[in-house]
């Protein structure tokens, strides 16, 4: 997934917080991908706040839904199909290594 983000340094701010960029990033506004699997559903309370949307299993794992609250956006989190929360719970995210950044291309 894309999320709009400001890159200073090596460090993407974006909805899921400050998020480590590999490479040497173009600095300013850009977008930062982010694959679902790197997304991380915490029990401890730290992280981003979001709510668990659809949950649809796959077996061995599960994608889940979520909205950061308070007013999105709207992610999605491949986590181990035993690991899944239930629909309308709330939870905190992190994301687990290194994004990659492109930078916003001028109109």
């Amino acid at each position: 997934m894309l999320l709009p983000a400001v890159i200073t340094g090596h460090t993407a701010r974006c909805a899921l917080g400050a998020l480590t960029v590999r490479g040497e990033p173009a600095q300013g506004p850009a977008q930062v991908l982010i694959r679902p699997e790197q997304i991380e559903i915490l029990d401890d309370g730290t992280g981003v706040p979001a709510v668990v949307g659809t949950v649809t299993y796959f077996g061995h794992d599960a994608t889940v839904d979520l909205t950061i609250q308070p007013h999105g956006p709207d992610i999605t989190a491949r986590v181990g199909g035993t690991r899944t929360p239930c629909p309308g719970t709330p939870v905190h995210l992190a994301v687990n290594g290194l994004v990659t950044a492109f930078a916003e291309r001028e109109t």
